[in-house]
């Protein structure tokens, strides 16, 4: 898969981290005034550090579901794994300084069709596989935590191939994009 196709943002944080800014003192200084915000004496987990739950996807599932995608679209990698296992809220940012085995999905899709979402999803559900859609990953409202409840698998839907503009108004300057377009692209 190409790299473009993977999130280009750290994996316990906020945004992209090539693009990150250092704090000047000044704002450093008010933080710690106003707020009382001190610099952590924690060190932070590195991704390499980071212990996922194995994944419960059987070999046959994971075949299945490469051949609806193309197997440079169905990954499995814990690195892929650990950027799909949550989002950006409070909670998702402190449980990734957790050092115990942390929940991820057990594999990530990447469709490029509407065709591949829906024989994903059919497939999905005559097997017992929850599925989790992935947009930019930002989600704040905890909607991107893998629960496997009764299932068997669960799997992360991204949809960062639906990366077009669908339609422009110049009129009123209204844009629709699909479901993989981030903010900064649009």
């Amino acid at each position: 898969m190409p790299d473009a196709l993977l999130p280009p943002m750290k994996w316990n944080a906020w945004g992209d981290p090539h693009e990150a800014k250092r704090l000047s003192e000044g704002i450093r200084s008010l933080l710690s005034q106003a707020l009382g915000v001190t610099r952590s004496p924690a060190t932070e987990l590195d991704a390499d550090q980071v212990r996922l739950r194995p994944s419960e996807l059987t070999s046959g599932h994971r075949e299945a579901l490469a051949a609806i995608v193309g197997p440079g679209y169905c990954r499995g990698d814990d690195r892929d794994r650990l950027l799909h296992a949550g989002g950006k809220s409070a909670l998702d940012l402190l449980r990734r300084n957790n050092s115990g085995v942390q929940e991820a999905p057990d594999a990530v899709l990447l469709p490029g069709t509407d065709d591949e979402v829906a024989a994903i999803l059919r497939y999905c559900s005559q097997h017992g596989i929850a599925v989790v859609p992935f947009g930019g990953g930002t989600s704040v409202v905890g909607g991107l935590d893998p629960i496997r409840g009764e299932f068997d698998a669960v799997v992360s839907l991204d949809l960062r191939r639906f990366d077009q503009l669908l339609a422009f108004d110049e009129v009123s300057g209204e844009a629709e994009f699909g479901a993989g377009v981030t903010g900064p692209r649009a």
